[in-house]
């Protein structure tokens, strides 16, 4: 008995269309490349920095809303595995009573279904780690970027710290 799985949309764009029929939006692309964080933001005059921060935080809103999408598409992607391992052991068994369960699995593991299945896992995997350190490392510069503006709005100077135990 052959066993099959209707193939549609990834998880991810069923939540994205439901958010969208509910009036939530997802953030989208941003405009810019993801911006540079000079060595010394102490540098930059106060303008610059706050369109820094500004181009920092549209990206980490994407970043961190496409990681949230490509961990649901991952575990989707295991969950159709699993799916296709099942199906490709039930397929695959002889039925004899004789017949090794390490020949079903070995079958099981070169059917078309359960490598195709294992790649999009890979792929899946491997786009999901890399969107979790690209949004990783907008956020540390993003909070690099967030003290220095708190530094400038607390009023005190580069060396006010240095200062006040001085006196």
């Amino acid at each position: 008995m052959a066993v099959t799985r209707r193939a549609s949309k990834v998880a991810s764009e069923h939540v994205t269309a439901r958010l969208a029929q509910e009036g939530i939006p997802l953030p989208t692309r941003p405009s810019h490349d993801v911006p540079k964080v000079p060595e010394d933001v102490t540098t930059l005059p106060d303008e610059d920095l706050m369109v820094l921060w500004s181009r920092l935080t549209s990206w980490a809103d994407f970043l961190g809303t496409r990681a949230a999408a490509a961990f649901v598409d991952e575990r989707e992607a295991e969950s159709r595995l699993k799916f296709d391992e099942a199906c490709a052991l039930v397929e695959n068994w002889g039925g004899a009573s004789g017949e090794k369960v390490t020949i079903a699995e070995a079958k099981r593991n070169s059917s078309k279904a359960v490598l195709d299945a294992k790649q999009t896992l890979v792929e899946r995997y491997a786009y999901r780690k890399m969107t979790e350190t690209l949004a990783g490392n907008v956020e540390r510069s993003l909070v690099l970027v967030s003290r220095e503006l708190t530094r400038r709005t607390g009023g005190a100077s580069p060396t006010r710290r240095g200062q006040k135990w001085q006196t």
